[in-house]
């Protein structure tokens, strides 16, 4: 559903006004300079308010004050005996039809038999589609601070915020690391991997050990914490992937078996098994990278692997199916970038024009400029063509693979981060 943006002017003004007051409040800065500030805001933007406006400022006001009291009711709220079931029904139908204006009013009369992750997330959802990122943000971190035992609305919460604020989502993700054990496990297992994709470097630089400890810790509370069946499948497949990416690729394997025993013909988990065991089973590793494209899997790591392992093979035919398809599907650099590489390798090996390849592997090392590969093969293929060689040389070893954001990004190949 579009976006329904609020009127900009002088209501916008005055939830940002409202959100800074939250802020320094939560922070304990109840008087001084800046709360001066904040009162005189107030006291210039409310009269500029018409009535409509009034009534959804001190709707706001009070579902920012639910927050600073960590989820409990006002006093005055209405008490779990005192919500009809009427009120509750109209709730859920405004919820299902996304009726965001009405649902925000049906909410704060409900809200004493709703649990409060999911009030959280509702206010979350519904200001972000009103046009009020910054307070939907909020919200939708407190529903994930609120969902230790929500495995589900903490997945959810968690995506909506990469979404809707990369930055926000980046600084929460190293709080969850820092305090693991206050977060559903799936949360922890969406930080770690978050936090690398957000860096944009390899697993490796990071300290994989204490980000390992962090996993396994949250793994062992995938009971205590009721992890519903997609969220524990989703942890596994994440925890799986990640631990393949440090280097730990035999306890990846675990993970990712696990959750193929829990849904057998994911594509995705296909795919990831089957990375994993590239490394330490060639065979066994093409074989489940195989099945997973035939399932129609959503990833474009597995045409990248395939693409680079029958060049290695020099089965030229495939490779360039492979390499066509990455270049495709991609919407990273890196895997576009070795796409046209592969490619380029292919076309000369089948008597293209020399200028063609030359051309597809300037473009994959502009791309990708950090790929050692890429560079040595572009450098060699030109002094190829400067001394009339009889043969080009090619390297074919795996380039250094780091994390990419489609590990876990659901539905898509397109990174969120550019």
């Amino acid at each position: 559903m579009p976006k329904i943006h609020s009127t900009t002017g002088p209501f916008e003004a005055y939830a940002t006004v409202l959100l800074r007051h939250h802020l320094l409040l939560s922070k304990g800065k109840d008087e001084g300079p800046e709360i001066e500030q904040v009162a005189d805001q107030f006291a210039d933007l409310w009269p500029q308010l018409d009535d409509d406006q009034k009534r959804r400022a001190r709707g706001l006001s009070s579902d920012l004050n639910w927050v600073r009291r960590g989820g409990v009711q006002a006093p005055k709220a209405k008490t779990r005996e005192q919500v009809t079931p009427e009120e509750l029904r109209e709730f859920y139908q405004l919820n299902e039809a996304q009726d965001f204006e009405r649902l925000l009013p049906a909410l704060r009369v409900c809200a004493a038999v709703i649990p409060p992750t999911f009030v959280a997330f509702v206010r979350g959802n519904c200001y972000s589609h009103l046009g009020l990122d910054s307070i939907g943000n909020l919200f939708l971190r407190t529903a994930i601070m609120l969902g230790t035992h929500e495995s589900m609305l903490s997945r959810v919460a968690f995506d909506a915020l990469v979404t809707l604020s990369q930055p926000d989502a980046f600084e929460l993700s190293n709080q969850i690391i820092n305090d693991s054990e206050s977060y559903a496990p799936i949360s922890v297992a969406q930080a770690v991997t978050f936090v690398i994709g957000f860096l944009g470097i390899a697993p490796l630089q990071l300290d994989r050990d204490l980000l390992a400890v962090k996993l396994r810790n949250a793994a062992n509370r995938l009971d205590e914490s009721k992890t519903q069946h997609e969220e524990r499948i989703r942890f596994l497949m994440t925890t799986g992937a990640q631990f393949t990416s440090f280097g730990f690729v035999d306890e990846g394997i675990e993970y990712l078996e696990k959750a193929l025993a829990l849904e057998p013909d994911s594509p995705e988990l296909l795919s990831w098994l089957g990375e994993a065991y590239y490394q330490k089973d060639r065979d066994k590793g093409v074989s489940l990278l195989l099945r997973s494209i035939k399932a129609r899997t959503r990833l474009v790591r597995p045409y990248v692997l395939l693409a680079n392992h029958y060049l290695a093979i020099r089965d030229f035919q495939k490779a360039k199916l492979y390499a066509g398809h990455v270049v495709e599907l991609a919407h990273d650099n890196f895997s576009t970038a070795i796409g046209m590489e592969v490619a380029a390798i292919c076309l000369y090996e089948q008597g293209a024009d020399f200028a063609v390849v030359l051309n597809l592997l300037k473009r994959a090392n502009r791309l990708a400029p950090s790929i050692q590969r890429i560079a040595k093969n572009l450098a060699s293929f030109e002094q190829f063509q400067k001394n009339n060689s009889t043969s080009a040389t090619w390297e074919t070893a795996e380039p250094e693979q780091f994390e990419t954001r489609e590990r876990w990004v659901s539905g898509t190949l397109e990174p969120l981060l550019n």
